[in-house]
């Protein structure tokens, strides 16, 4: 870890074992406020305490941030478990929107600290199934950007599979929603998978199949390792530098969303109990024209702006991790 970051059991989660995770000062709210290397090093501690501490393997990683938001965090959510099924909604959380915590925060937050002191277990070698990912090794058009083990950005010459979508989306129903799925189908063809460049770290591409129907300009991205995979591989063992050039995917997503006047949702999902589509680590990130409810509501609850909730929350010592 660093000083820039501090690690927190959420004081009001929506799953139990929720960690917060922001930064010390109030002064940031976008991805490019920070080094990447700093969120990836936050990111990857967090990762790490779970699955040391309760055997989490399955989370999803949200990100609050953007120009409507006052202080930058992410939340890493466990989803499931071995030890912790009590950690899944059930039918009266689906029924009320009303969350059921029967972890006391506290309790999470001094559990984690003493796991924190004992230091990460190795990478454990059962969850390495062999596999071929199809995201890693590029058999999924359409290659946007490659960011370098550096933190460039590279944009290939790619624009075939772009034309045929484009021509595919000219005649067809875009408010269906197997459409997307017989764009995939069509753009079979264009499916390769090029030598990878020694300095690719991470690939975006374009999602083909999304779960909503977009209308103009929101559209949704995918982002991957840039180099095949042979086994299945857990985001908290991968190396710093390659974290931190998924957060410098999102830095560059972030600034072509504020140019377009969009907001970017960013998140991972890891594991089948948090929608992981595939073994490898792989983020997603949406570009909104309205902005989600949760974003709005920030400055909306914070009438007076010398009041920070996120602030507020890292002075609660018991519930501070590392």
């Amino acid at each position: 870890m660093n000083s820039t970051f501090r690690l927190l059991a959420h004081p009001a989660p929506r799953l139990n074992w929720t960690i917060l995770c922001a930064p010390v000062a109030c002064s940031a709210s976008r991805f490019r406020d920070f080094e990447a290397d700093d969120i990836a090093r936050a990111l990857i501690c967090g990762l790490k305490l779970l699955r040391d501490g309760i055997g989490e393997n399955d989370f999803n990683v949200i990100f609050t941030a953007g120009p409507k938001v006052r202080h930058f965090y992410f939340q890493i959510i466990p989803r499931g478990g071995t030890e912790y099924r009590a950690n899944m909604e059930g039918g009266f959380e689906l029924s009320t929107g009303i969350s059921v915590i029967t972890v006391d925060p506290r309790a999470a937050a001094e559990a984690l600290r003493a796991r924190s002191k004992v230091g990460p277990s190795p990478p454990r070698e059962e969850n390495r199934r062999k596999h071929v990912c199809l995201f890693c090794s590029r058999k999924t058009p359409s290659s946007l950007f490659f960011v370098r083990s550096d933190g460039s950005i590279y944009v290939p010459q790619e624009s075939q599979s772009f034309e045929a979508a484009a021509h595919f989306w000219r005649n067809c129903d875009s408010t269906k929603i197997t459409a997307n799925y017989d764009l995939v189908r069509d753009l079979a063809k264009f499916n390769q998978s090029p030598p990878s460049e020694p300095d690719d770290a991470v690939r975006c591409f374009a999602n083909l199949t999304p779960a909503l129907v977009f209308d103009g300009d929101e559209n949704t991205v995918l982002l991957s390792l840039a180099k095949p995979q042979e086994y299945g591989v857990e985001l908290p063992d991968l190396q710093l530098k390659e974290v931190a050039c998924f957060v410098r995917a999102f830095q560059f997503l972030e600034q072509a969303a504020e140019h377009r006047n969009l907001t970017l949702v960013a998140f991972f999902n890891s594991g089948p109990s948090a929608a992981g589509s595939v073994l490898c680590p792989h983020g997603q990130c949406w570009f909104l024209r309205d902005p989600p409810t949760t974003l709005v509501q920030i400055p909306e609850g914070q009438p007076n702006r010398e009041c920070c909730a996120v602030c507020d929350m890292l002075k609660e010592e018991e519930l501070v991790i590392i």
